[in-house]
């Protein structure tokens, strides 16, 4: 699953590097712990055109429901679920992020997985729209490479040959993509301050490694 993300990267860098254009009005700054029920950046595409703007992170199990929000959605049923199927027909974004969190499943410790370039990872997702805002689910897929060696599933991070197959909503070839397991990602993985926590908590000492803590690989 994904509960946890960073992005830290500026409004202007982000949107430079897949050239898309701001919804008027957005503001983002960056943020080193975004969870749940969080206004994040999303990128949708619109007659060509790629528009960086911002959803509510936890979809609505029924219109104007108050239960528990639906943060995550399971690429191998996504096609199958009555509840995402309206979603991923017509409501395909991605969510551009420059790291995320994961804890072990054993002791709970807290890793930190992303680029070791430091390049962006865009994620797949599903949205509802709605009257005031729309809403959206990370989609996740099967954990492949160092990833699997912290939890079993991970985010579904697009490779950029797909991100304009994923976000085309004039054909299907989508569905190319999340028939299969995401393709190996190169990531970096390292324990963290269990600071990041508290989903209130801010700041670049939750993405700094611990030295003394070994990976949950070695």
């Amino acid at each position: 699953m994904c509960g946890r993300y960073t992005l830290t990267w500026p409004l202007a860098a982000i949107l430079k590097d897949l050239g898309a254009k701001p919804v008027a009005g957005t503001v983002w700054a960056p943020s080193y712990n975004i969870a749940p029920g969080s206004k994040v950046l999303t990128i949708v595409e619109r007659s060509g055109t790629l528009y960086a703007g911002l959803m509510e992170w936890g979809m609505l199990p029924r219109p104007g429901s108050a239960g528990r929000r639906i943060i995550n959605a399971r690429r191998d049923s996504l096609l199958e679920k009555p509840f995402f199927r309206q979603a991923v027909q017509t409501g395909r974004a991605i969510v551009p992020a420059d790291g995320y969190f994961e804890w072990t499943r054993d002791t709970r410790a807290p890793y930190r997985l992303c680029d070791p370039k430091r390049n962006l990872w865009y994620f797949a997702a599903v949205f509802q729209a709605g009257p005031d805002r729309s809403r959206l689910a990370l989609v996740t897929t099967e954990a492949v490479g160092p990833v699997a060696a912290v939890h079993p599933r991970m985010p579904y991070i697009l490779p950029r040959v797909a991100i304009r197959s994923w976000l085309d909503a004039s054909h299907d070839a989508y569905r190319a993509w999340i028939t299969l397991p995401a393709p190996v990602a190169e990531a970096e993985c390292y324990p963290v301050s269990r600071a990041v926590n508290r989903a209130d908590a801010d700041g670049p000492h939750l993405i700094q490694p611990l030295p003394t803590t070994p990976s949950p690989s070695d």
